[in-house]
């Protein structure tokens, strides 16, 4: 796979992501797995794998299969220097990696198990993982700096199931930490709940949703994360690149401009942090909405919606989308209801022309935007400089018919 999937392609998977997200609130799918099919093969397969398909996945698997068959093919001498560049940045890659493993710092520590798994070769769109020595090395590092470092603790619960044997990660222990060191964090309650549904241990749930319905905010670390990333990689004394390079790189990316530093460093950070720090709702969604579409009981109600209020301003596309949806569903019969599913109609709509835009070409400093504001409003502020509305016109709807019913009606046809 090119390097232009890696920006292009995940642009592409974070709407077949929600898309996939708002099939499975609608009580017909499951959720998409976190780590994202960017290209052609992997994407098919992941459509095979989910029999609740709809027109909207299709026509992201569709785009995503175009890019990779437009690949641009460079004459001999542009692959010849788009090759060598590449591998001196690599090079750069691995040794900014080890200056960063002599340090005291917790987070220059993370950055190097993060970036260290991806310096050997470029990315691709391969599941994740620690499995190199430097990588389990400066993460145990990390982990020693910083005991109470909140990003610290967020990896360990997101990714030590797959860190190397005899790394030392305690997911359960540092779960706990992290709800000490943000209670008033919903996101940190949730992960609790897989384990208390799989038990059947009704009071832990009812009181994991308590304190997640009290809590006042919803948040993972992706944008920071991937600002991280973003910061680090920039700093890595890479090759100059020259106009041809840059220009090859650019058609790589799908950007449709010349690709800059800022660029490789912003695509690379957010394959990292799409990778490893992006949120599973599936128990929160089995208790709230159920794969048959029935209310929660009714004691249970206020808290999913009070969670995904919250979650409903996550700077992350697909926990929006989940929530949006969710909310769409429960408060179909109140007062409430219209405003949710005009929300979840807006952010539709925000989505299908900013996945058109980037189709188009990708504005220099997206990726930083995206850090800095969240995915959506990152895609609003990209839509009006290009002159694009960013609220939907009167009666506008997704082609999608199950989507569109969610919005007019806050529920669903059943499936033919």
């Amino acid at each position: 796979m090119t390097m232009r999937f890696q920006v292009y392609g995940w642009m592409l998977w974070a709407g077949l992501c929600a898309g996939n997200a708002a099939a499975m609130e609608t009580g017909n799918g499951r959720e998409a797995a976190a780590t994202p099919a960017t290209d052609c093969a992997g994407a098919v397969a992941a459509l095979a794998a989910d029999r609740a398909v709809s027109a909207e996945r299709d026509a992201q698997v569709e785009a995503i299969c175009a890019a990779e068959a437009g690949r641009p093919r460079h004459d001999p001498e542009t692959e010849a220097a788009l090759q060598q560049w590449q591998q001196a940045n690599l090079g750069a890659i691995r040794r900014h990696v080890r200056t960063l493993m002599a340090s005291r710092d917790p987070r220059d520590q993370v950055a190097a198990a993060l970036i260290a798994p991806s310096a050997g070769e470029p990315l691709s769109g391969e599941e994740f993982s620690w499995t190199t020595e430097e990588a389990t090395t400066a993460f145990a590092a990390a982990r020693r700096l910083g005991p109470d470092d909140r990003l610290v603790a967020w990896l360990e619960v997101f990714d030590c199931p797959r860190a190397r044997t005899g790394s030392g990660c305690d997911p359960q222990a540092v779960l706990e930490r992290l709800q000490r060191l943000e209670p008033d964090n919903a996101a940190v309650w949730l992960p609790a709940l897989e384990a208390a549904v799989a038990d059947a241990d009704e009071a832990s749930i009812d009181r994991l949703l308590s304190r997640a319905a009290a809590a006042s905010r919803h948040g993972v670390p992706f944008s920071e994360i991937g600002l991280l990333l973003t910061r680090t990689l920039l700093d890595v004394d890479s090759p100059a690149m020259t106009s041809q390079v840059a220009q090859a790189l650019g058609e790589d990316f799908g950007i449709g401009r010349a690709a800059n530093a800022e660029d490789m460093a912003g695509v690379h950070a957010m394959a990292i942090a799409s990778a490893v720090a992006l949120p599973a709702h599936q128990p929160l969604q089995r208790l709230c909405v159920g794969p048959d579409g029935k209310p929660p009981r009714a004691t249970r109600l206020p808290s999913c919606i009070a969670i995904y209020a919250d979650m409903a301003q996550d700077g992350l596309l697909l926990s929006q989308t989940v929530a949006l949806t969710s909310l769409a569903r429960l408060t179909a019969d109140s007062a409430p209801g219209a405003q949710w599913r005009e929300r979840l109609r807006h952010m539709h709509w925000i989505r299908s022309e900013g996945t058109k835009a980037m189709g188009v070409g990708i504005p220099e400093g997206y990726l930083k935007s995206v850090w800095r504001l969240g995915e959506l409003p990152a895609m609003e502020e990209m839509l009006r400089a290009a002159g694009v509305p960013t609220t939907p016109p009167p009666g506008w709807l997704p082609d999608d018919e199950r989507l569109r019913a969610l919005i007019t009606t806050g529920g669903v046809p059943p499936r033919g």
